[in-house]
């Protein structure tokens, strides 16, 4: 089912609104607005800020720390506080941040592809195909999966061991 015209142009409105037209704050928000829309639980502030400075193609961070300078939680929620339910900014570890609203992950889905750019543009057809639907889908799986491997293509997951010698000898007990 798609949605109603009117709805959809809300929130392209929102959008351009919480973004100023402003192509950096732009991509921002569109990266963190399909991971928000792909994502099978919610995250906290702390991993979409990580997940969002992954995704917006930051060329030259080829470890933690370069990654971590451009971590910007802050930046993140209140550029897209108008499509997310309502969080707790006291724990930002908590799993919480989630889409307001089924309709909002549609919005993302059927009317903002990310290879448009310009979100006045006309919006994908309200009777377009399920297969370009599951085929948006997929590219924004995709995306994800991208944003997964450059942080384990991150230097310090070829030098570093991730787990403490308890934790490795914890797992080699019998189960």
């Amino acid at each position: 089912m798609s949605l109603p015209a009117q709805l959809s142009e809300l929130y392209i409105s929102l959008f351009s609104r919480c973004t100023t037209n402003n192509p950096e704050n732009r991509k921002l928000v569109a990266v963190t607005l399909e991971v928000l829309a792909i994502i099978r639980r919610p995250l906290s502030i702390i991993e979409l800020a990580w997940a969002v400075a992954l995704g917006t193609d930051q060329e030259g961070v080829t470890n933690v720390a370069a990654l971590a300078r451009l971590v910007d939680p802050h930046r993140v929620m209140s550029l897209i506080q108008q499509f997310v339910a309502h969080v707790n900014f006291g724990d930002v570890k908590k799993r919480q941040v989630r889409l307001v609203q089924q309709s909002v992950k549609e919005f993302i889905i059927r009317d903002m592809p990310s290879n448009r750019p310009n979100l006045q543009d006309q919006a994908i057809s309200r009777t377009t195909h399920q297969g370009l639907i599951h085929q948006r889908t997929g590219s924004l799986e995709a995306g994800l999966v991208d944003i997964c491997i450059k942080y384990l293509l991150l230097d310090e997951f070829g030098r570093t061991d991730l787990f403490s010698e308890e934790q490795v000898a914890i797992e080699e007990l019998p189960h």
